[in-house]
């Protein structure tokens, strides 16, 4: 077992094409394991965010803080090309 911000998990590579029992309700903690000092865990929180970011919808609104809000658009735009950033 592996833990994210105190919450077992088991890791990614081991349950391929399973969400681990997550839904929409996670983004906010994974939003903010995004920029934990653990690798492992930042790159385990990309993957999840990356398959559970296209279900939120406009009621899902509360599930992210202004912290996770931040965090993950600090994210989402490094990953971007330089010219796309402006």
């Amino acid at each position: 077992m592996e833990t994210l911000h105190g919450i077992r998990f088991v890791p990614f590579a081991r349950v391929r094409g399973t969400l681990l029992g997550l839904d929409v309700r996670w983004i906010g903690v994974l939003a903010d394991a995004l920029h934990t000092p653990n690798v492992r865990q930042r790159n385990a929180a990309s993957r999840l965010l990356t398959r559970l970011l296209p279900r939120l919808k406009r009621a899902d609104a509360g599930l992210l803080d202004t912290e996770s809000q931040y965090n993950l658009c600090l994210k989402l735009r490094a990953s971007l090309p330089k010219q796309a950033r402006r």
